[in-house]
């Protein structure tokens, strides 16, 4: 990450090692809240990770220590602050002036680790957004959302090591962030309508309950029935179709209202001398 990366919305914290790493029992409750501010401070920055008001040509010029007192309700030693902070590794300090106009400077440890995936995140869509071609239409025919255009390459990420809440010493877990591949998946359902869905399994065994039934008409019928029906829609969809197709009946054979495979089971008794 580039230094001058800064002026961020936000910064990560290891929720876990900070409700139990080391820092919770190496610090007062205002000093946890204090390093809080300092990571705010160091993210809104100009310059990503320093905690400043600027720069002079290669001059940092930092805060004076009222500057850090007024983030403070409890009120606590800033000076003796810092130096913990150093002594665990979670900052280096540059110190100019001398008395009531000395300036401090704050350069967080470990922040390009712990922080680059906002970067990274940023700087990817940026390019996603850049290489879209112009001639590419944002519709789809037949389709009633805007396509999604995504990045086929797949990143891996390692983050750096840290102590209790992501700043020092001990190993932090590796983020990975694959994205995702633009792959065109093969469809699993037989029907899609705004309001019912039908899997090639449910339509194979409707089609083999019901085989006189003209099942991609009825769907389409049915689907039509629930948007006109808004309060009666049914909760479970396949009881909702076994009872629809139930209501639909079958063509009668040359017997008493008999389906033609009834029929055929029929007469294939017959001729085996089962019935007469």
């Amino acid at each position: 990450m580039k230094p001058s990366h800064g002026r961020r919305t936000w910064v990560k914290l290891w929720v876990n090692d900070w409700l139990e790493g080391t820092t919770r029992y190496q610090m007062s409750d205002a000093q946890r809240a204090f390093w809080i501010d300092l990571l705010a401070m160091a993210g809104r920055s100009r310059f990503g990770g320093i905690v400043c008001s600027g720069k002079d040509g290669e001059q940092w010029i930092g805060y004076p220590l009222s500057k850090f007192q007024g983030l403070l309700t409890e009120a606590i030693d800033v000076e003796a602050t810092f130096e913990l902070f150093q002594r665990t590794e979670k900052i280096t300090m540059q110190v100019a002036g001398q008395g009531a106009r000395k300036l401090y400077t704050l350069f967080i440890l470990n922040w390009e680790h712990y922080q680059s995936e906002y970067e990274r995140k940023k700087s990817e869509k940026k390019r996603r957004t850049e290489t879209i071609p112009p001639d590419i239409p944002k519709m789809s025919a037949g389709m009633s959302h805007p396509m999604s255009l995504k990045s086929t390459s797949t990143e891996v990420e390692e983050e750096g090591k840290g102590d209790g809440d992501g700043w020092g010493k001990q190993s932090a877990p590796k983020i990975g962030a694959p994205l995702a591949q633009a792959r065109q998946q093969p469809s699993l359902l037989a029907f899609s309508g705004v309001h019912l869905s039908v899997s090639l399994q449910q339509d194979h065994t409707l089609g083999e309950a019901f085989p006189w039934v003209d099942r991609p008409r009825e769907y389409a019928k049915a689907n039509s029935w629930l948007e006109a029906n808004p309060n009666r829609r049914p909760r479970k969809l396949k009881p909702f179709l076994h009872n629809w197709f139930s209501k639909i009946a079958a063509p009668t054979g040359e017997k008493g209202g008999m389906t033609r495979a009834e029929q055929r089971t029929l007469n294939n008794l017959k001729a085996a001398g089962f019935v007469q």
